[in-house]
């Protein structure tokens, strides 16, 4: 094993037995003669590792999406039908025409 590996699997060991009490990383690092900067910066560097989230190839369904759509009733019965993906702003013209009349 190299020393890097041994290195890293040290720290390791020492952060996995922390979680493990319900003492401050202080205390921990007195207890077992560590010095604090140094565990502190494993600690880190393995908090972040654990945090980190993998990338997975999952399996994907795909299965179309029925469009909705808005109906506009107007008086004397005149509907109007939007489709979901229409221009917010030829809409506003529409209206603001309709308005108008």
């Amino acid at each position: 094993m190299s020393r890097k590996n041994s290195t890293r699997d040290h720290w390791q060991q020492h952060y996995q037995s922390f979680k493990t009490l319900n003492i401050t990383q202080r205390e921990y690092c007195r207890l077992n003669d560590l010095g604090y900067w140094t565990f502190n910066k494993w600690k880190r560097l393995f908090d972040q590792e654990s945090n980190s989230t993998s990338l997975q190839q999952l399996p994907v369904k795909y299965q179309p999406v029925r469009s909705e759509k808005l109906e506009i009733t107007l008086p004397d019965n005149v509907k109007i039908s939007i489709p979901e993906d229409f221009s917010e702003k030829t809409l506003r013209r529409i209206i603001s025409a309709l308005r108008d009349d």
